[in-house]
């Protein structure tokens, strides 16, 4: 049962997160600025260590991202609560 609620936390948490990135696009009108070369670069945090399911789906997820941007967005992931205890997280 615990399993099952930290895959949907932390699912709800990835949708989330690409719902905040798809508000921050753009309206496909061309811009001046050398946006195109600009770099996002994000930090993941979590207190799973990086073999368990949960951190190879994020893992996963975070390199489509950088994919699908061409290299655009970049999240660093930290796991095992290398940032915090999940304690400290709530």
């Amino acid at each position: 049962m615990k399993k099952r609620i930290t895959m949907l936390v932390s699912l709800l948490l990835v949708l989330a997160f690409c719902l905040g990135l798809a508000g921050c696009g753009s309206s496909g009108k061309a811009s001046s600025g050398g946006d195109k070369d600009k770099v996002y670069e994000f930090t993941l945090s979590m207190h799973d260590p990086k073999t368990t399911a949960n951190a190879v789906y994020i893992q996963s997820w975070i390199d489509k991202v950088a994919e699908v941007t061409d290299g655009h967005v970049k999240i660093t992931l930290y796991d095992n609560a290398t940032l915090s205890a999940a304690t400290d997280i709530g």
